[in-house]
């Protein structure tokens, strides 16, 4: 009788930790997220230049990721069925939100993102829930069905010069750490690549949102 209780609950962990499909950050148990469990998921579409929605593959990760599909659902019909991740350890050009501008790089950092993952299957090492619902999180994909490991997409991104390291309090870096993502910026600013193609006189994500917040909707000032 104990044997046949251990046994059901040894299998109700299992489903919880490994079967059991998540609709959304919002139903996610706090014990979940802060033991840094890996989820994977199809990305369904790309908000901002720095996060997007996941369907969540209710299997281990580390199954192949052709065993994942999604379901016959139009994006209407995934609503309430999705997971809104953040991309840990990077910052990304901002795309008008509002009534208030963007930053000149947003459109292109956005379409690199699509570009990449639109359409197909991430793993994401959960972090953290921020304070607008998101999951911030380590993603990393495959950049073709032919590359063998895994990639760390907000490093990717960083090095493609269409992000810039996130220093604000509570920053998440994961197992690369911060000298990793620094290094890939520097790498960045020294190619001029993105948005350093004009040179090093940015203004980061960061500063353009203080900037908005005090209400100075005009052009950064030279």
């Amino acid at each position: 009788m104990a044997g046949a209780v251990g046994l059901t609950l040894l299998g109700g962990r299992v489903y919880a930790r490994h079967l059991k499909r998540l609709s959304n950050a919002e139903t996610m148990d706090p014990a979940f997220i802060t033991k840094q469990r890996k989820i994977r998921g199809i990305v369904t579409s790309v908000g901002d230049s720095d996060d997007f929605h996941i369907y969540h593959i209710a299997r281990p990760y580390w199954l192949r990721s052709s065993l994942a599909r999604l379901p016959s659902k139009t994006r209407k019909d995934l609503k309430g069925e999705t997971i809104h991740i953040r991309l840990a350890g990077m910052d990304a050009p901002e795309l008008p939100h509002f009534g208030m501008p963007g930053q000149p790089h947003g459109p292109a950092a956005k379409d690199w993102l699509t570009s990449k993952i639109l359409g197909k299957t991430v793993r994401c090492t959960i972090h953290k829930r921020d304070q607008y619902q998101r999951i911030v999180a380590s993603v990393y994909y495959r950049p073709s069905i032919y590359w063998p490991l895994l990639t760390n997409l907000s490093l990717e991104m960083v090095r493609s010069g269409w992000g810039c390291v996130y220093t604000q309090a509570g920053a998440e870096y994961g197992k690369e750490g911060i000298d990793r993502y620094l290094k890939a910026q520097q790498e960045a600013q020294k190619k001029r690549r993105g948005m350093w193609a004009d040179g090093l006189d940015v203004e980061t994500p960061a500063e353009y949102k203080e900037r908005m917040k005090k209400g100075k909707a005009a052009p950064r000032p030279k």
